[in-house]
């Protein structure tokens, strides 16, 4: 198929392409901070060295064992990605089995516009011209991968706790379709003349194999993502509840000696003809009652929380204004209406607290029935409208570690009891709506 000095310049345009593949999928990883440039230079340097003299040690074995010599290849630049990214060898290798499935479709896809082109691989050609079909196509195919796969997903296996069994399986799968595939080209080849439906054949299935290795790849990332989110989720509702529960606590202590505290100052100005000191005993009533704020919506779980935000309301001058009738969301557990209608505030609140203008920092909340379906609704200003994903806005925090959490915690709830919660932006005012087509569905024991 190639010429003698044709066969070490293929081997050393597959190391490049493979390498370029690799560096789209490591893009997103974090840099080793302490001399990146002379580590990056070092792991290149020692990739090309440990492919060569692989692929010089693989012709003094017996038989075809190019298959031997890829993965050997793989495993070695999985290995090296570690002197100048900060990367597990799991992530390094989740990432060299991509770039080589890549680096896999776009040669086979060249093999076969080669033999569309009336080209005969068997017979001795100008090796110029299909080096230059495979650089061309390879290019077209990274760029599609990058642009496709890799940079909307901003790839960054580490950090979603990759399966490692599962990625096994994977790299299983992979190394049984490429030796799969080169069976065929092997028996293609025994031909004479080239078989050349048999060869396309074969660069078919190489090529169906590579594309849906790279989707069930990414697909791995992505359940690893949600896996992780969901247990995230799970533990911050965790710490929430209890929260709640200490603040359900705590609330009702203070309600308790306001009320005994009031019933004191009641009998001491009783007992009192001094002016000042029963306008005193008066001012000090007034201050107590702003602790001991009467919130009646018909659930007690749902008072708890308005009298936890109402406080913060007027501690950075938010308006609060509510018509909510509680009694229609008592088919929700305490701890799960707590949760839901909590988050929602602090979400409102934390916004309206950073807003300048007083005048703007309102908002009102309602929970009715209509139609049958129980509808609660929530809304606040909103200066700008904010960037939307899966329905749910982005956070502005940097530190998204934990926070966009509360967002999807509402919407987990809301469908925990069969509910659809819709988030929206209209004339300045962000909308959170939710709505109970079944009010029982899920109902609290």
């Amino acid at each position: 198929m190639w010429t003698e000095w044709a066969n070490p310049v293929f081997i050393a345009i597959f190391l490049v392409q493979l390498l370029i593949s690799q560096v789209f999928f490591v893009i997103y990883y974090p840099r080793r901070a302490v001399l990146f440039p002379l580590r990056a230079a070092v792991g290149v340097l020692a990739y090309f060295g440990c492919g060569m003299l692989l692929w010089y040690l693989a012709g003094f074995l017996p038989g075809r064992v190019s298959q031997v010599f890829w993965l050997a290849i793989s495993l070695t630049l999985g290995g090296l990605l570690m002197i100048p990214f900060e990367i597990s060898y799991a992530g390094g290798l989740y990432a060299v089995t991509g770039a080589y499935l890549t680096q896999h479709f776009s040669h086979c896809l060249s093999s076969t516009l080669f033999v569309l082109l009336g080209g005969q691989p068997s017979m001795p050609i100008n090796p110029l011209r299909e080096l230059s079909l495979d650089v061309l196509v390879y290019l077209l195919v990274a760029a599609v991968v990058f642009f496709l796969f890799i940079r909307p997903r901003k790839f960054c296996a580490d950090r979603d706790e990759l399966n490692l069994r599962h990625l096994m399986l994977g790299v299983i799968a992979v190394l049984i379709c490429v030796v799969l595939r080169n069976w065929f080209v092997d028996i293609a080849f025994a031909g004479n003349p080239l078989d050349n439906g048999l060869m396309l054949a074969a660069n078919s299935f190489g090529m169906v194999s590579c594309y849906l290795g790279i989707v069930i790849l990414f697909g791995l990332v992505e359940q690893s993502r949600m896996i992780r989110e969901q247990k995230l989720l799970e533990n911050l509702l965790e710490v929430e509840q209890e929260r709640n529960r200490i603040t359900q606590e705590t609330i009702e202590t203070i309600d308790q000696k306001c009320h005994d505290l009031k019933h004191q100052l009641r009998y001491l100005e009783s007992h009192i003809d001094d002016p000042e000191s029963r306008e005193a005993i008066s001012e000090i009533k007034r201050n107590i009652s702003s602790f001991s704020r009467i919130v009646k919506t018909g659930n007690e779980a749902l008072d708890l929380v308005f009298v936890e935000k109402l406080l913060l309301c007027e501690k950075y001058g938010i308006q609060f204004s509510y018509l909510v009738d509680g009694e229609k969301l008592s088919f929700m557990a305490p701890l799960d209406l707590v949760t839901m209608c909590g988050n929602a505030l602090d979400n409102a609140i934390e916004y309206l607290r950073s807003v300048p203008d007083p005048e703007l920092r309102f908002m009102s909340m309602t929970v009715k029935e209509r139609n049958g379906a129980i509808y609660m609704h929530l809304d606040n200003y909103c200066g700008e409208v904010p960037v939307m994903e899966d329905g749910l806005p982005i956070t502005h925090n940097p530190d998204k570690t934990y926070h966009g959490f509360g967002t999807k915690s509402i919407r987990g709830i809301a469908e925990k009891y069969g509910g659809l919660m819709n988030i929206s932006v209209e004339n300045g005012r962000y909308n959170l709506d939710i709505l109970f087509t079944v009010p029982g569905g899920e109902r609290a024991a």
